[in-house]
Order: C-alpha cells, then sequence, then structure tokens
C-alpha cells in the first residue's frame, strides 16, 4: 500500500453541509475570544489558498476532500497529509470545520440582516 492510500484511509466520509442547527449556532457563537481570535487567524491565513472568503484552513482541506470523495487517493498530497493529521489528532475535524465555518457564516448572516438563510441560493 502506497503513502495516498495509507493517508486516504484515514479520511472519513464526508458530506457537503448545507445548513446548521441551532445547537451548532450556539456552539459557535459560545465560543471564547482567544477561540474567535485563533479561527479568524486561521481564516486571514486561508486567503493565500484561494478567494474563497471566511474559510478556515481545516474547511478547504475538507471541502478539497469531499471534491475527491470515493477516489480520495486522487486528491491533492497536501489535502491528503493535512486531512489524515487533523483526523488524527482530533478525529471529526474535517466535517466539524465545515459545520463552524458554516454556522459562523450564517450567524453574521443573522446579525446582519435579521434572515437566518437565503432561500433561492444555490452553490
Amino acid at each position: 500500500m502506497g503513502l495516498r492510500d495509507t493517508l486516504a484511509a484515514r479520511i472519513p466520509h464526508l458530506y457537503l453541509v448545507t445548513f446548521v442547527n441551532d445547537a451548532e449556532l450556539a456552539a459557535n457563537t459560545n465560543h471564547g475570544v482567544l477561540r474567535r481570535f485563533l479561527t479568524a487567524c486561521d481564516a486571514a491565513w486561508a486567503v493565500w489558498g484561494g478567494p474563497e472568503p471566511d474559510v478556515t484552513i481545516s474547511a478547504r482541506c475538507a471541502k478539497t476532500l469531499l471534491d475527491n470523495q470515493g477516489a480520495f487517493v486522487h486528491a491533492p498530497l497536501w489535502s491528503l497529509m493535512l486531512g489524515a493529521a487533523l483526523e488524527a489528532i482530533d478525529p471529526g475535524h474535517l466535517q466539524g470545520a465545515m459545520i463552524a465555518d458554516v454556522a459562523r457564516q450564517v450567524g453574521g448572516l443573522i446579525y446582519l440582516t435579521g434572515i437566518r438563510t437565503l432561500k433561492g441560493i444555490t452553490p
């Protein structure tokens, strides 16, 4: 078994996050100042990876792997290595990062507009 196969075996099944529940919104809102600061630094550092706004490195890694799900061995090596490391340190981190990023963005939407979701918007 090669390196890519070994790394791919450590990546769990991922799903696209299209909504967040109240508990996920509350969990994101209730993070302390230090956690919010570190998340902001993570999202700021992630701008070097692409133009997507307010997406952390972990969520970008998870989305890259999600796009290659079913054939993880064809995913970019950086995403396999980072994803396997994150999952080894914190099982469920990749899916959790996508959920947290969506919760943070929905929380901002609620704060700025009072609207929880925008209907009719498709990716």
